[in-house]
């Protein structure tokens, strides 16, 4: 991660594109979203992508997922749907460093903020897929969690129908 996202500012990561055979194809800056609430005194809390779902060539769906612990130690989860577009964005491939360089990152749009949903408690989601098209012609996501072995979490699959503009 190039500087990591706090509770009051936005953090800057990499997001790297590879062929088949393993090269490297493009690099692109990706701005991650403030940590949404600070954790409990001496506890932690961190933002970062955890899957990207391939749209086309250029457009992706980020699934970035913030965990933040109380001060009683448990767990809150923050889950926000991205697409984002690589068109317009530089390619830093060959960038060490991204301080004083001017580049324009992806752009990213909010397609879904699970924890404004009426879903219920959300847990450390992980993974995003299209799922089946839908009887009315339209796609279908699917987001997953896992529960990492520990009964303090739940292992979970959403769907959701995708509504097209």
């Amino acid at each position: 991660m190039v500087n990591p996202p706090t509770p009051t500012t936005e953090g800057l990561s990499r997001i790297t594109q590879y062929d088949r055979q393993g090269r490297l194809l493009n690099e692109y800056a990706y701005r991650l979203d403030a940590i949404p609430k600070s954790p409990g005194k001496g506890k932690e809390a961190e933002n970062g992508v955890s899957e990207l779902l391939a749209i086309n060539n250029h457009e992706f769906l980020t699934l970035e997922r913030a965990s933040v612990q109380s001060s009683d130690n448990s767990y809150h989860n923050y889950v926000r749907i991205y697409k984002i577009n690589t068109d317009q964005a530089t390619d830093i491939k060959n960038q060490e460093s991204l301080k004083q360089t001017k580049i324009h990152p992806v752009k990213k749009e909010l397609i879904a903020d699970l924890n404004k949903e009426d879903i219920g408690h959300i847990d450390n989601i992980e993974g995003i897929t299209f799922g089946k098209q839908l009887p009315n012609g339209h796609d279908s996501i699917v987001i997953v969690a896992d529960n990492n072995f520990n009964k303090a979490q739940k292992q979970q699959f959403m769907a959701f129908e995708v509504i097209p503009k």
